[in-house]
């Protein structure tokens, strides 16, 4: 790892702490900054790293600049659920392409991955769609084809990517289950930060596995 990629996760495991405690404590301020922030410094990172695949770095930048889009419109004032939705669609549909880019398919890593999407789905993934049926008809079909493309992600990763991808996309996903139970299902102030946590973690696990292609 050079030193800008260094520093850049130095950052990240010190603001992402921050930004956690923001989610925990309910503190605007901080999260208006840290959270973008934080994005930024893993794309940083990933441009920094040193990776023998060209194609595979720079869809994985364009998954976590769609993902740091993502960040902001989470951010606005006025609720822009649907259009973080959509950006994190296209996030993880680069991350598909980043793993297919440079595939390592395992024959174990298909029966992991069948248990683990059949999981995901059949429960969280069920739980969440029966609570947005009361929502409206275009935010039930984004719900349903975001929890349709983040499994797909999952699946990919465990099935052909490196082993920090696929780790990077378990984490991500438990991100995702927790803010779709906690914003559709039950609502728990413990769920905020817990959320940010494995998002943060699983997003800087991704960019590490940069540096196994």
């Amino acid at each position: 790892m050079n030193v800008i990629a260094a520093v850049a996760f130095g950052g990240v495991a010190i603001l992402a702490p921050l930004n956690w405690w923001s989610r925990w404590t309910d503190s605007r301020t901080l999260q208006l900054w840290t959270k973008p922030v934080v994005t930024i410094l893993i794309i940083v990172a990933a441009i920094s790293l040193d990776s023998n695949h060209l194609a595979v770095r720079l869809l994985v930048i364009a998954g976590l600049t769609f993902s740091l889009v993502g960040d902001v419109a989470l951010l606005l004032p006025a609720d822009q659920f649907v259009v973080g939705l959509g950006a994190f669609f296209v996030a993880h549909l680069l991350y598909i392409a980043a793993t297919l880019a440079s595939p390592d398919v395992k024959v174990a890593g298909i029966f992991v991955a069948t248990a683990a999407c059949s999981v995901v789905v059949s429960t969280v993934g069920r739980r969440i769609l029966q609570a947005v049926k009361s929502e409206p008809v275009a935010l039930q079909r984004a719900v349903g084809a975001y929890i349709a493309v983040i499994t797909t992600m999952l699946a990919v990763a465990m099935i052909a990517g490196p082993f920090w991808m696929a780790v990077g996309a378990t984490v991500f996903v438990a991100s995702d289950a927790m803010l779709g139970w906690n914003r559709f299902v039950q609502p728990a102030r413990i769920l905020a930060p817990l959320v940010m946590a494995t998002y943060h973690i699983g997003q800087a696990l991704i960019t590490w596995s940069l540096i196994t292609q």
